[in-house]
């Protein structure tokens, strides 16, 4: 699956990316079983050493969660480093293995993910709907 790279500037200076490429995960349906789901992976985000701490890295994920949003991905992956766990769990993502977000896995990551499933979202338009 092809990869997209996206640049980021601020008064023509460059100062993130990310990278971005379907993929597919495996989730547990209650009726379905297991079954693949495609999903959007964060292959690649960064934000430059001098611009860290302005919010610059949240910028870019809102970004991508909208861009997953409007092509209809509900889920959102990635490998985080352990030292950026927290800073992805503060943003909504979840560690697929608990306790990796304390001790990684042999890789030194994290695998985490971001359901972009909204149940207020979806009741609200049932509820509009049916009157």
């Amino acid at each position: 699956m092809d990869a997209s790279t996206s640049l980021v500037f601020y008064e023509n200076e460059l100062v993130g990316f990310f990278t971005l490429k379907p993929d597919k995960i495996e989730v547990e349906d209650e009726e379905e079983g297991i079954k693949h789901v495609i999903c959007l992976e964060i292959s690649r985000i960064a934000t430059s050493s001098s611009y860290q701490g302005r919010g610059i890295g949240t910028f870019m994920l809102l970004h991508i969660v909208n861009l997953a949003r409007s092509v209809n991905y509900r889920y959102i992956v990635l490998d985080a480093l352990i030292e950026k766990a927290d800073w992805y769990i503060n943003r909504n993502f979840i560690p697929l293995v608990e306790s990796e977000h304390i001790v990684s896995n042999e890789h030194g990551l994290v695998y985490m993910y971001r359901d972009l499933y909204d149940v207020e979202l979806v009741e609200t338009f049932y509820d509009e709907l049916t009157g």
